[in-house]
């Protein structure tokens, strides 16, 4: 998720930023849009 820091520091929104990274994981071990949406709502829930 380093790249994703990276896109957001350039200017891009946090949501394009964090896809952006997302992409960059290998399509074997990336998780899904809605499986990052939903690990990031239960960490800001806490």
């Amino acid at each position: 998720m380093h790249d994703a820091g990276v896109g957001q520091r350039n200017g891009y929104v946090p949501t394009l930023a964090v896809e952006f990274g997302r992409k960059l994981i290998s399509a074997v071990q990336r998780p899904s849009f809605a499986k990052m949406e939903s690990h990031f709502k239960q960490q800001k829930a806490r």
